[in-house]
């Protein structure tokens, strides 16, 4: 077949003979084909994550859905700023999300961005490269929130974190957008 040819596909005609079926048809089902395997190849890079907690507010609430590129540190780390997804060094099974706030050689300290409603590297100390699984790339739900803290976009900045409430939430990820320079002095 000739490069960019659609290929023939045969069909059964009134009677039990074959009939070639049409280029239109052929060329959908190429072209559906063509989208299922991108959207599996996509499926294997991107995942979803639900916010839970008030870790990350106002910023990111309980409810939030976050898309994550899991493969964002495949050829590099993290750097300051970025609001990663990681595995929580005390509970394995259990992932956290939070903002890189120093990055080294070995290893990343992730803050949240509410200190008083975060558990992070102030608790169980810097992790390891390998335990961090992804960047967040979006919030899309909901599509708008009617608070003045928020982004006017619903993409996540550098200025992200995420955190598990210690106020007895959920171990689920939980995520903010508050500016580190609002941060409170303690």
């Amino acid at each position: 077949m000739a490069s960019g040819a659609v290929p023939e596909l045969l069909t059964a005609a009134p009677g039990g003979r074959r009939r070639a079926a049409s280029p239109a048809i052929a060329g959908s089902l190429v072209t559906f084909a063509a989208t299922v395997a991108a959207g599996a190849l996509l499926a294997r890079r991107y995942t979803r994550y639900c916010v839970r907690g008030v870790s990350m507010e106002p910023a990111f609430h309980d409810g939030d859905f976050l898309v994550v590129d899991r493969a964002a540190y495949r050829r590099g780390a993290p750097k300051a700023g970025h609001v990663v997804i990681a595995t929580d060094p005390r509970e394995p099974t259990r992932t956290v999300v939070k903002r890189a706030a120093e990055v080294t050689a070995l290893d990343v300290t992730l803050l949240g961005d509410n200190p008083d409603h975060s558990t992070d590297s102030r608790t169980y100390g810097p992790v390891p490269y390998e335990a961090v699984l992804g960047r967040v790339v979006w919030r899309y739900w909901p599509l708008r929130r009617s608070s003045s803290s928020m982004l006017s976009s619903s993409r996540v900045g550098p200025n992200f974190t995420t955190t598990d409430s210690s106020a007895g939430r959920s171990a689920r990820p939980s995520i903010s957008t508050s500016d580190s320079s609002s941060a409170r002095l303690m």
